[in-house]
């Protein structure tokens, strides 16, 4: 069975695992480390150039941050908790729309430091 279209990682996310397997690539056919670490350090370049996107739909906040699963998204939005999102429409099939910067302060309230 093929996957929904929904349930399939973004352009972005194909993007940089197209980026992480032509590395992996290379690395089987015997670049030198010079010529494996100058190619890291481009892409790297590549990928901080376009930035990371700052809106995220609940399957990118999956998966960027496996931790998080749709339906505990789904249920803490319920419930009052979780991560702050913006809901665009008033119908129950609105769209839901998270901010990087929502998701990362989230996670920050929940670090836990030892003594």
């Amino acid at each position: 069975m093929r996957p929904s279209k929904s349930s399939q990682p973004s352009a972005r996310a194909r993007n940089i695992q197209h980026q992480i397997w032509e590395v992996i690539a290379r690395l089987k056919v015997g670049l030198d480390q010079s010529e494996l670490e100058q190619l890291v350090r481009k892409k790297a370049r590549d990928i901080e150039r376009t930035g990371p996107a700052e809106w995220l739909n609940e399957r990118d906040v999956v998966n960027l941050y496996p931790f998080f699963s749709l339906k505990w998204l789904q249920t803490m939005r319920s419930a009052g908790g979780g991560p702050a999102y913006h809901k665009i429409g008033s119908h129950r099939n609105a769209k839901v729309l998270y901010k990087r910067s929502d998701i990362e302060a989230f996670l920050e309230t929940h670090r836990v430091m030892h003594e």
